[in-house]
């Protein structure tokens, strides 16, 4: 059985935050500022990706739209501008792609709990 890792992901025009945490409380931070990132931070978080199953609430329509799009490349205002897409244009997760051409997507094993707890406004 895959080790499940709860994930959120914050995003403002010059940081982007990714926190993971496994439910015996092991966490694990990705940040980019200011268009640093650290390529090893990335890797490990390509490594939970593959390996675990990820938990969200309102992941398929935000972190993981996001998510991929920070695995894809996309800097911090790119990240932002999808960010607004999403939150202030409303543009649904499918239709993304034709605005953002570049964001990739990658295999993920995710759960996303907006579906089971439909009447919940946050986590």
């Amino acid at each position: 059985m895959k080790t499940i890792v709860a994930i959120d992901i914050e995003c403002y025009t010059n940081y982007f935050l990714v926190c993971c945490k496994t439910l015996d409380g092991k966490e694990f931070v990705v940040e980019m500022h200011n268009d640093n990132r650290d390529i090893s931070a990335d890797r490990a978080l390509r490594t939970i990706l593959h390996k675990h199953t990820i938990v969200t609430f309102n992941g398929n329509y935000y972190d993981m739209p996001m998510m991929h799009a920070y695995l894809s490349g996309f800097n911090n205002r790119d990240l932002k501008v999808l960010s607004d897409d999403i939150i202030v244009n409303n543009i649904a997760p499918w239709k993304l792609s034709d605005r953002h051409p570049r964001l990739r997507r990658f295999p993920v094993d995710h759960i996303d709990l907006t579906g089971v707890t439909p009447l919940q406004a946050s986590l």
